[in-house]
């Protein structure tokens, strides 16, 4: 009997941690916050001087299960977008990178101007914004608590349409100079 009971409050505790990893997940399709983060690049007065002759795009994830699917299905909503999109009049270029390879110097290097961070990847937001501050990479996520933790905007499912929160420290301190009209249609959570 006490084995039934072990083994049944194992399944309960796994169910409950499938559950928070679902409920953690991003409610926005992939494809559309691709669309989305990149129709908000175009109301950051700094980029062109932050991008190259591209705007590079970083996906950067965690190692866990959730991180690694989001990077996949994020890569893939803009690959498909890739040949068919500028950005302030620049290509775009789309790249993955796990947070060990995200560093600020590895960043520059790359010429990374934007970053997309993905959830599942807790551990690891701290290090990332680090990194993107000294880069002066601009960074999004589809998780609104990584905000708190030093990224700058994040895009989620509000009722019947994509909200866009904003931590203006966080953008200012990556080299975003975001515009006004943005920041009206945004839920801004630092100043």
């Amino acid at each position: 009997m006490t084995r039934m009971r072990s083994a049944l409050a194992a399944m309960v505790v796994a169910a409950l941690a499938s559950a928070g990893a679902r409920a953690a997940a991003a409610d926005v399709p992939p494809d559309k916050q691709a669309i989305i983060m990149l129709r908000v690049l175009a109301y950051d007065h700094a980029l062109a001087a932050r991008a190259g002759a591209a705007v590079r795009l970083a996906v950067v994830h965690g190692e866990s299960t959730m991180a690694l699917a989001c990077a996949g299905r994020m890569r893939a909503a803009l690959d498909d977008m890739v040949r068919r999109v500028v950005v302030i009049g620049k290509p775009l270029e789309v790249a993955t990178l796990s947070v060990t390879d995200a560093s600020g110097p590895a960043l520059m290097r790359g010429g990374f101007s934007v970053l997309y961070m993905c959830g599942g990847s807790d551990a690891d937001v701290a290090a990332v914004s680090q990194a993107a501050r000294m880069a002066h990479v601009l960074t999004f996520t589809d998780q609104a608590s990584y905000l708190a933790r030093g990224l700058s905007i994040a895009l989620s499912e509000e009722q019947t349409r994509v909200g866009i929160s904003v931590n203006l420290v966080a953008a200012r301190a990556e080299g975003a100079r975001l515009a006004g009209q943005l920041l009206r249609l945004s839920k801004v959570v630092a100043r």
